[in-house]
This record gives C-alpha cells, sequence and structure tokens, in this order.
C-alpha cells in the first residue's frame, strides 16, 4: 500500500499544472517541426512535417480552450475543446497512416469515418446524455479511438521495426486504458469529482505519454526513415535501384561462403543489353534510362526474393541464383531474355530490345575476391559467345 501510495504520489498533478504541461508542450513541440523543417528536407519528409506541426498547433490551441474554458458557456468550451484537439489527433494520425506505408484508399476511408464518428458523437452525447458527468467521460477519452488504426498498423503492419511497434503499442494502450478509466470515473456520481480525478494519476500520464509519443516517438520514427533511405543510397544505383557492384560483392561472397560449406551448386547470369549504344545515340539517353530501368523491372519480376541482382555497369548486370543448377539458371535466363524482348514503350511504337546472356553454375571452392571474379569472368566469357552467336541468346560456361 505504501508503495501504491508513492506512485499515486509521483502521478498526482492539479488541473492548471497539467493544462500549462500539455499547452506549452504541443506549443514547443510544434515550434521545434518547424524549425527542423526549415532545414531542408525532402518533399515526402516536408508533407509529414507539415501535418505534424498542423497536429501539435490544433493540440496545443486546444488545451489553451481548456484553460479559458471556465469563463465561456459550457456548450462553447465542449465544443472548442472537443473539436480542435480532434482534428489535431486527426492530423496526428494521418501522418501515421502515410509512414505505416499502407496507403491504401480502404484504410484513408475508415480514419475519416473514425474522425467523424468522435466529432459528431460527442455532440450528440452532449444533447441526449442526462447524466452530465458521462458526457464528461465521453469526451475526455474518445478522442483516443482516433489513435487506434495508426497504431495497430505500426504493430501489425510489414517493415515493422522495435520503435514503429512500442510507438503504435502506447496508442493502443492509450486507448484501452481510456476505455476503462473513462468507465471507472463516469461512476464517480458528481461532474465535480470527475473533474478532479480527470485531471490527476491515470489521466495524466495518458495525455502527456500520447503528447510524447506524437512528438519525440514520430520524430524518431521521421529519422529512421530517412536513414535507411541513406542506407538505401549507399548500396543501391540509383537509376535502377538495384544493388550497386560494391554490395553485391559482400552479398555475393556471403552466398559464396555458405555454398562452399555446403558443397551446394550456385549460378551467376550475366547480361548485357544489345547495341545499346545505338539506342542512346537514336533516341537519346533519357530514352536509354527507361530502357535500363524496363530492363532491371524485367529482372525483379524474374527473379526469386533469394536472388542478388546488380547493375554491374553501364548496360550490363549481373544476377546470382543460390542452389540453382544449370537447368534452373538456362531456364530462368530464358525468361528474362523473352520478358525483355517483350516489353513496348508508349510512344516508341516500333522499337523493341534484346538482351544477350551468360550462365555459369559451379559449387564455389571458396568465398575470395579472386572466386568470385573467376564466376563473373567465367559469366563474362558466356556472354562474348553470346554476342558473337548473333545476340539475343543464352550461353552457358
Amino acid at each position: 500500500m505504501e508503495a501504491l501510495s508513492v506512485i499515486e504520489g509521483f502521478l498526482y498533478s492539479d488541473v492548471s499544472t497539467l493544462i500549462r504541461l500539455l499547452f506549452l508542450g504541443n506549443a514547443f513541440i510544434g515550434l521545434l517541426g518547424i524549425t527542423h523543417a526549415l532545414s531542408g528536407v525532402d518533399s515526402k519528409d516536408m508533407d509529414r512535417r507539415r501535418l505534424f506541426v498542423g497536429a501539435k498547433a490544433l493540440q496545443s490551441l486546444g488545451w489553451f480552450f481548456v484553460y479559458i474554458g471556465r469563463d465561456i458557456h459550457p456548450y462553447v468550451a465542449f465544443t472548442l475543446v472537443q473539436s480542435v484537439l480532434t482534428a489535431g489527433f486527426f492530423l496526428e494520425a494521418l501522418m501515421l497512416l502515410d509512414m505505416s506505408g499502407l496507403s491504401r484508399r480502404w484504410i484513408r476511408h475508415v480514419e475519416d469515418a473514425v474522425f467523424l464518428l468522435v466529432l459528431v458523437g460527442f455532440q450528440a452525447v452532449y444533447f441526449f446524455c442526462a447524466e452530465f458527468v458521462q458526457v464528461l467521460a465521453f469526451n475526455a477519452y474518445s478522442i483516443f479511438l482516433i489513435l487506434v488504426l495508426p497504431g495497430v498498423l505500426f504493430i501489425a503492419g510489414s517493415g515493422r521495426s522495435p520503435l514503429r511497434v512500442l510507438v503504435g503499442s502506447l496508442y493502443v494502450t492509450a486507448f484501452v486504458v481510456s476505455l476503462f478509466r473513462g468507465r471507472e470515473i463516469s461512476r464517480a456520481g458528481e461532474a465535480s469529482r470527475f473533474l478532479e480525478e480527470l485531471m490527476n494519476d491515470a489521466s495524466l500520464l495518458l495525455f502527456v505519454l500520447v503528447m510524447h509519443v506524437g512528438s519525440a516517438g514520430v520524430l524518431l520514427l521521421i529519422k529512421e526513415e530517412s536513414d535507411k533511405r541513406l542506407s538505401e543510397m549507399a548500396y543501391r544505383d540509383s537509376l535502377t535501384s538495384l544493388y550497386n557492384r560494391r554490395h553485391f560483392s559482400e552479398r555475393a561472397r556471403a552466398l559464396l561462403a555458405l555454398h562452399a560449406r555446403g558443397n551446394e551448386e550456385l549460378s551467376l547470369l550475366f547480361m548485357d543489353i544489345d547495341r545499346f549504344k545505338s539506342v542512346n545515340d537514336t533516341y537519346g539517353h533519357h530514352f536509354g534510362d527507361d530502357v535500363l530501368r524496363d530492363f532491371s523491372s524485367v529482372m525483379k519480376i524474374a527473379a526469386r526474393t533469394s536472388d542478388v541482382s546488380c547493375r554491374y555497369g553501364g548496360e550490363e548486370f549481373l544476377l546470382l541464383l543460390p542452389g540453382t543448377g544449370k537447368d534452373g539458371a538456362v531456364s530462368l535466363a530464358e525468361r528474362i531474355r523473352s520478358l525483355a524482348a517483350a516489353s513496348r514503350f508508349p510512344g516508341k511504337a516500333g522499337f523493341s530490345y534484346t538482351v544477350s546472356i551468360g550462365v555459369v553454375h559451379r559449387v564455389p571452392s571458396s568465398a575470395t575476391v579472386d572466386e568470385l571474379n573467376r564466376l563473373v569472368s567465367d559469366a563474362d566469357s558466356a556472354l562474348y559467345r553470346a554476342k558473337a552467336g548473333g545476340r539475343n541468346r543464352v550461353e552457358t560456361a
């Protein structure tokens, strides 16, 4: 009991302190968001930061209305507070949905419906609920419903990280706790007791926790995505988004080591777009880039998730096939060759391109750079024979 008393004393806060904390906290967090946005970020991050700043500005304004609400007619005060806070939480939810990576239209429609439900619901409760304390309970906690869907997507969505799971869990937990808290306090029987309970202990945790999760947590998530993009730029070819030569070498050597230990065969495809120089000379380098991007898409369609693709240089590409022998490698090479020949381009009705492919397959003896270079060299020799044999062909080493 003594421990519980210590915890309750630690969490307790008077009404004025809570309101000032939430007002100033959201205001300064929004100011930090504005300052950071002015530092220069890409357009995607800029859109999110606008939503973030707008959310914090509205939430700060909402808590300001709470502060001055004691001098305003109750209905006007409720309308201002609930409408502004609900709009602020909604902007925050939109930003979180965008960050979740799930941009399906029906998800946005569900979030819009939740927003309207909360916005209209508190008006209905105010007019039709007989007991004023229940009106207070609904209005105090219904806004947490807006953050449930983004929280669930952060927890269960693809590409989640520990930070995403933590942020999503806190949002969902805040809503679950608010349900029990609202049910408990609505039984207080007196509005004065409700207001006293609303502004301390668990309620303080809910509002302050959401404020911090909606600021520090979200800003860290934005930074996490920025760091991920920077990392991608370090090992991806900017034009095709395939691995660059350096990262391919690292991934390939790891696979060579694995196959050498297991005495297992792997294959390598060395591919070159036929007469690519004439494509650039005839149609221009911009269209040549379109052809490179198209072929990279062909590779992504044909390859397995375990295969390692690379833009080796210019119009040359590599595809490493783990656990694949000659027949499987040749079959995949023929599919890539056929898909490339079937590609068509808007506005270039008479244009098509072909690729020549060299295939090598073996059980690697080691994971050294020399072993990888020999593998690439043998595939290159097979590619040379495909070129010499008339192009648009697959040859094996």
